[in-house]
């Protein structure tokens, strides 16, 4: 078992070494782009990229203390699921109910990554080249989107 400090400093370790790797990446609309902290300007949609023991996840998470509103843009999304499906593929789980790390409601749309442990060196490169995969899809998918959703509230 790790401490939370040597769990802490490797997950740190891991993001630093993701964001560089992405950092030349450009997004799907040509522009440069803030990978970790990528902005849809649509309030409280976020990428979120999440390590765990024994495993990896990566998921479009619908946050916000509004159930309506949550679940009216959780219903837009499951709108353009051919559009999803063309440029994320299939094998996402979509969860119209769950919870954030800390316990407030949200929707999740999310891939998993088996098997992978952040403290395993030798398993980066497999978790990199997941979550690069897959950020990439997401902003396409959004990019394709977005114009459909109210954005900057």
């Amino acid at each position: 078992m790790y401490s939370k400090t040597a769990l802490s400093e490797q997950k740190s370790r891991f993001f630093t070494a993701l964001g560089r790797y992405m950092s030349p990446v450009p997004s799907a609309g040509g522009d440069p782009v803030n990978w970790m902290n990528y902005r849809t300007k649509l309030r409280h949609l976020h990428i979120r990229m999440e390590l765990f023991p024994r495993n990896c996840r990566i998921s479009f998470v619908l946050s916000g203390k509004d159930e309506s509103e949550r679940l009216t843009h959780y219903a837009m999304l499951e709108s353009f699921l051919p559009v999803w499906e063309e440029t994320c593929g299939s094998g996402w789980t979509w969860l119209r109910h769950d919870l954030t790390p800390e316990g407030a409601p949200c929707c999740r749309i999310f891939r998993l990554l088996e098997n992978v442990s952040v403290m395993d060196d030798r398993h980066w490169p497999e978790m990199i080249s997941f979550f690069k995969q897959h950020l990439q899809e997401l902003d396409a998918f959004w990019q394709e989107v977005k114009d459909f959703f109210p954005l900057g509230n």
